[in-house]
């Protein structure tokens, strides 16, 4: 992962990752009629056309088995060198990273399939698999002489991961009720992969293949750059945050209509207080009187 394309290919998995995550996740909670009592989120999701079929689990398993078998050929599993020091240290640091999403991803596997392990580990292997995650890039630049901008890049991001983290146990914990802490989670991982191209942009060189070689546009020493990676983290947040408010937005023209209960119930969300002569407020349900009411609103 130590060149640019290596970088862009985790930020384009991690965005696709928050991406389908919120799309799963607003079309549902649409479906559900916006009540938080009956949406229930998932750790991962099916084929749209076949629920059955854990797309999402397939894709995990054989991008991350990629990488890691990538890392084993790119390190040529060389890491003592012949005087006895350790070498190419750095892919092995990696394959314990990947290593941890892999077995996350055979968890969930085995609870799609009603394997008979703990209900809970899927959310356990995600939620540490995204912590070691953080404290591997803190202390990949932690250790050694390392220049500021390379130190911020790498741990400003642990942040988002962590809550992400913490999504993932808050789920679990509350029964996957509630639609707030898994859009957390779609939102930290969308983040997370923007961030990821952002960091390899400023570390190496993009205009050719893998974009092994340092960046020479950038002074990793210089405190005005060092300066821009907190406003750059901030612009991603807001950005990241107008696309999924965006997909929020299209997913409920599209999901919306689809469904007459969902209408309903949204509607009465917005029902209109009637103040009667006993002083008592009753409610005008909208859409509920009769069939000519109703086709006003359909």
């Amino acid at each position: 992962m130590g060149a640019f394309w290596g970088h862009a290919d985790m930020g384009i998995f991690f965005m696709a990752l928050g991406l389908w995550w919120l799309y799963n996740i607003f079309k549902d909670y649409f479906m559900s009629g916006c009540d938080t009592t009956i949406f229930r989120s998932r750790i991962s999701y099916g084929l749209p056309c076949k629920p059955r079929i854990p797309i999402e689990i397939i894709m995990k398993l054989l991008f991350i088995g990629g990488v890691i078998l990538f890392e084993f050929g790119t390190s040529g599993l060389h890491f003592i060198s012949a005087d006895g020091n350790f070498r190419n240290i750095i892919y092995l640091q990696h394959l314990t990273m990947f290593g941890l999403f892999f077995i996350h991803a055979l968890v969930d596997l085995m609870e799609w399939v009603n394997a008979p392990i703990p209900r809970g580990s899927a959310a356990g292997t995600g939620a540490f698999a995204f912590g070691w995650t953080a404290l591997s890039m803190y202390y990949h630049v932690e250790v050694g002489n390392r220049k500021l901008v390379d130190v911020l890049l790498h741990t400003m991001p642990n942040y988002v991961i962590y809550l992400l983290m913490g999504s993932f146990l808050y789920e679990h914990y509350h029964g996957y009720k509630g639609v707030l802490a898994p859009i957390v989670r779609a939102y930290s991982s969308l983040f997370l992969g923007t961030w990821f191209i952002q960091e390899g942009w400023v570390l190496f060189v993009h205009d050719r293949f893998p974009g092994g070689e340092m960046n020479p546009e950038w002074d990793l020493a210089d405190e005005r750059n060092a300066h821009f990676i907190p406003v750059a983290f901030g612009c991603h947040l807001i950005v990241d945050f107008l696309i999924a408010a965006i997909l929020y937005v299209v997913l409920y023209f599209i999901y919306i209509p689809k469904s007459r209960l969902t209408c309903l119930r949204l509607f009465q969300k917005w029902r209109k207080p009637l103040i009667v002569n006993n002083g008592e407020i009753e409610r005008e349900y909208l859409l509920l009187s009769n069939d000519d009411k109703e086709d006003q609103f359909v």
